[in-house]
């Protein structure tokens, strides 16, 4: 009985003692309290709980700590991919907000586009012995006689590890996101909100890769065009069949080819590492694989000798914009380069862009304002310059006084408005940007090299003519809508008319040809001018240097009525 009794009133202690999950608490220990000591109490105090039950916080593995998958091992790189998204969201409200934001634009993109495709991306299954061309044994690299070779895809391989211990480099916070003010970056205050972020370099030989490979096939391509031309008297059934094969290549390494350069974007836009990078003299580099020596082989035999001193990601979208080729997606690929070079100028410093001076002395962005680009590229070769024009130097490069003029291929660009798909809201974006563009040269001071060397040049007209072109469309759309103008000083068209007004009132101070140049566009002057002028009135917007220039453009003796004009 008294046995008994002892195990009863042990039972109903061990009842009142708080129990604790073994699963939240693994490291909490029970303490008996059947035999109490003098001086000590058998129950746990609430330090003693909080001392027993406190757990060390939990860290998520690193995927820098998994295996790395070898060169057969697809499954494994997968789900080393995986792992890596998992343990980037996980870990992004803990690091440098920029890194995060990166790290979070690179791995929520969806298919087909994405570092995730990338890190996927298997070109091993494209047939070794397929042919691109009947001499295809002279090329080298992709444009061998093998789509992808061994080593090719063994450097793939390598360029896919790299790129995920840079995601798990920018994850754990292992970069030095020292943010670099104005004054480490020429003065330009936009570098304020950016970071080094150095692993964002590792991730640069994969999204090189890719857009390399595809430039060969492309290369590729334009051979056995060639060669298909000339036996095209022989055996047209067989070049035909040629030629198919071909652009089917091509077609296989477009996605990963624009994958890359919308990759290339969000790294420029956010890692000034990267943008030093894409920037410096190239060394010469020693090449760790067969297929990094050919690859390397066949840009620079294309490049030039001062392309071939910018690293080889650069020099290889030059030669993308060069490229004639005409395939498909050709346009998307330019635009999608010209975007990359758009943002690689906004974020470089005064001395970094000198370095773009190569491709104002090529004809590249010539090809993409002529009459055969369409209007989403001449867009973007106008931003492109807007930022290019910062250094004095390469402004000097946009007027050659002759038929290779820059100037004088974007006014007739605009002038002759050669894409007729495009929409009218999509030229007159065009013209907003070159009113812009004219604007910040004239600010800096900027003049014709023509008028300075006392050699006539073509683009002085033409400007005339297609700002007062520009002025008089933005003007007719501003008068059917004045009317539905509730803020006229805030509306951004009556902001660009007073912004083209001014630029076409400088040019007539410094042209001593204003007049005669003006008599092709006479009937448009006539009318936006004075049209201008009701407006700016009716809604008593004009400044005093507003109301002087036109004072000058369009004396009060000749001005007529907007009411009474013929718009047609």
């Amino acid at each position: 009985m008294i046995e008994l009794k002892t195990k009863l009133q042990s039972s109903e202690r061990r009842t009142m003692v708080p129990q604790v999950s073994p699963k939240k608490s693994p490291s909490l220990k029970l303490e008996s309290c059947s035999s109490p000591q003098p001086g000590k109490s058998g129950f746990p105090t609430k330090e003693s709980f909080r001392a027993n039950t406190s757990l060390k916080p939990h860290m998520p593995v690193s995927p820098l700590h998994t295996h790395l998958p070898g060169k057969s091992d697809p499954e494994g790189l997968n789900a080393t991919v995986k792992q890596a998204r998992v343990f980037s969201t996980s870990y992004k409200q803990n690091i440098d907000r920029q890194g995060s934001i990166l790290l979070s634009t690179l791995m929520q993109q969806t298919e087909p586009r994405g570092l995730y495709y990338l890190l996927n991306t298997n070109l091993s299954g494209l047939p070794v012995s397929s042919k691109l061309g009947p001499h295809s044994h002279n090329t080298a690299g992709a444009s061998g006689s093998s789509v992808m070779s061994p080593s090719q895809c063994a450097a793939l391989k390598d360029c896919q590890k790299l790129a995920i211990s840079g995601l798990n480099s920018i994850a754990l916070g292992e970069d030095n996101m020292e943010k670099k003010g104005p004054e480490d970056q020429g003065g330009n205050v936009h570098h304020s909100k950016m970071c080094r972020l150095p692993g964002a370099l590792r991730i640069l030989p994969l999204v090189e890769f890719h857009i390399t490979t595809y430039y060969q096939a492309l290369q590729s391509l334009e051979k056995s065009e060639v060669v298909s031309s000339d036996q095209s008297m022989s055996s047209s059934s067989t070049d035909s069949g040629t030629m198919a094969s071909a652009e089917d290549t091509i077609s296989k390494f477009t996605e990963p080819a624009l994958s890359s350069l919308e990759i290339l974007y969000h790294l420029v836009f956010y890692s000034l590492d990267v943008v030093a990078t894409l920037l410096q003299r190239s060394p010469v580099r020693l090449t760790t694989s067969v297929a990094e020596h050919e690859a390397s082989t066949v840009i620079n035999r294309d490049l030039d000798n001062e392309e071939q001193l910018m690293h080889p990601l650069f020099g290889t979208m030059t030669l993308l914009l060069k490229s004639g080729v005409v395939t498909n997606k050709r346009e998307m690929i330019r635009e999608q380069v010209l975007r990359v070079l758009v943002k690689l100028a906004e974020n470089s410093s005064k001395e970094q862009l000198s370095r773009f001076q190569v491709l104002l002395r090529s004809p590249v962005l010539l090809q993409c304002l002529s009459v055969n680009a369409p209007l989403t590229v001449a867009l973007k070769t106008v931003r492109l310059l807007g930022f290019l024009v910062d250094d004095e130097a390469l402004g000097g490069l946009l007027c050659s006084c002759s038929e290779t003029c820059l100037l004088l291929a974007l006014y007739t660009y605009i002038i002759s408005r050669p894409d007729k798909q495009a929409s009218e809201k999509l030229w007159l974006q065009l013209e907003h940007e070159m009113v812009r563009f004219l604007n910040k040269l004239i600010v800096q001071g900027w003049s014709s090299p023509s008028i300075r060397s006392g050699v006539s040049c073509l683009c002085n007209r033409e400007v005339v003519k297609a700002l007062v072109h520009a002025l008089h469309q933005e003007w007719l759309g501003v008068r059917r809508l004045t009317v539905l103008l509730p803020t006229p000083n805030q509306n951004k068209s009556v902001l660009f008319l007073k912004e083209a007004l001014m630029v076409l009132h400088s040019l007539y101070q410094k042209d001593k040809s204003f007049s005669e140049h003006c008599l092709d566009v006479f009937h448009q002057y006539d009318q936006a001018v004075p049209g201008v002028r009701a407006l700016f009135r009716k809604f008593n917007t004009l400044n005093e240097n507003e109301e002087f220039a036109l004072d000058e453009l369009c004396p009060p003796e000749v001005e007529t009525e907007d009411e009474g004009m013929d718009c047609t």
